[in-house]
C-alpha cells in the first residue's frame, strides 16, 4: 500500500524502498540523502497537520540560533479518530532525564541538518529509544524551541514496537544514561536522581509485565538510591492496574494522572539553553 501511494508522487518527491538493518538504520539512510537545511522524520502511519512544514521553515527562518523546533501532536486511533491531545510544553531537563516524566513527540520534532556534524547520526545499535537518545544530545549541546502548535497526528496501535517491547527500553535507557553522565559533567547533581528513577520505573514495567524476580531486583537498587521510593504514587498506582486490570485502570488514568502529578514535584534543573 504504501509503495502504491509513493508511486503517484514520483514527480515531486524522492525515495527509496531496500533493505535496511533496522529502523535506526533506514532514518540514517534517510538523513544522509536529505539535501535540505531543516530534517525531520515521520514514521509511516504518522502525519503532518496541514501547513506545518511552511510553518517550520518560516520558525527557522526567524530564530537563526535555534537548533531544534518541538510541538504539540495528536494522539490518533487506527481509524484516524482523535484520542488525545496532548501539550508538550517548555523542555524541563530533570523531567526528561527521567524518561517518561517529559514526552517530545518524534513526529513534531524538526531539527537543522548541520547538527548532524556535531552530534552524529542516530545511534546503530539502539532499537527503542534512539529518538530519546538523539533529542538528549542536541538538548545538551544547542538551543531549542518550543512551539505551542499541533504539527502532527501520531497513530497509536495496542501492539506497536514500543508497547510491545517496553521492558526492553530499560536496558537502552541504562547504555544511554550511562554515556550521557561520562560525558558532560555538570549532569552530576541529577545522577542519583536519574538512574534512580530508572531502575524504579524498570522495576514498574517488568511488574506490569509479570517478570516478578526482575521486578523485585530493580526496585531493591532503587531503593538504594533513595528510599522514598517505598512511598512513590507511581508504585500502588501499578499495584492497584496490577490488581483491577489495564482496561478499567485506562478509565481512571485521566484523574489518578492529576493527582500523581500534585503529589510528585521534578525539580526543573536550569542548566541547558
Amino acid at each position: 500500500m504504501t509503495l502504491q501511494v509513493l508511486k503517484k508522487y514520483d514527480r515531486y518527491i524522492t525515495w527509496i524502498s531496500e533493505p535496511d538493518e533496522g529502523q535506526t538504520d533506514a532514518i540514517n539512510k534517510g538523513l544522509k540523502r536529505a539535501t535540505g537545511e531543516i530534517v525531520a522524520y515521520l514514521n509511516s502511519d504518522d502525519i503532518y497537520e496541514p501547513g506545518t512544514l511552511n510553518r517550520i521553515a518560516e520558525m527557522f527562518l526567524r530564530y537563526e540560533t535555534i537548533a531544534m523546533i518541538y510541538g504539540d501532536v495528536t494522539h490518533i486511533d487506527t481509524n484516524s479518530r482523535i484520542i488525545e491531545h496532548h501539550k508538550t510544553g517548555k523542555v524541563n531537563l530533570g523531567k526528561y532525564l527521567l524518561a517518561g516524566e517529559f514526552y517530545l513527540p518524534q513526529p513534531s520534532v524538526f531539527f537543522r541538518k548541520n547538527v548532524i556534524d556535531s552530534v552524529g547520526y542516530f545511534d546503530k545499535t539502539l532499537h527503542l529509544a534512539m529518538d530519546y537518545d538523539y533529542w538528549l544530545k542536541i538538548l545538551l549541546k544547542f538551543k531549542t524551541c518550543y512551539v505551542p502548535e499541533t504539527f502532527s497526528c501520531a497513530r497509536i496501535y495496542p501492539n506497536a514496537k514500543s508497547s510491545a517491547l517496553d521492558y526492553r527500553y530499560f536496558d537502552e535507557m541504562l547504555s544511554i544514561y550511562t554515556r550521557i553522565f561520562a560525558n558532560n559533567p555538570r549532569l552530576e547533581p541529577l545522577r542519583k536522581n536519574v538512574f534512580g528513577y530508572v531502575y524504579f520505573s524498570g522495576a514498574l514495567t517488568f511488574l506490569r509485565r509479570r517478570y516478578f524476580h526482575k521486578a523485585v531486583k530493580n526496585f531493591k537498587i532503587a531503593l538504594k538510591y533513595d528510599l522514598r521510593y517505598l512511598v512513590h504514587p507511581y508504585l500502588y498506582w501499578e499495584l492497584v492496574q496490577f490488581i483491577i486490570g489495564e482496561k478499567n485502570a485506562r478509565k481512571l488514568r485521566p484523574c489518578v494522572k492529576k493527582m500523581v502529578n500534585f503529589l510528585v514535584t521534578i525539580p526543573n534543573y536550569n542548566i541547558i539553553n
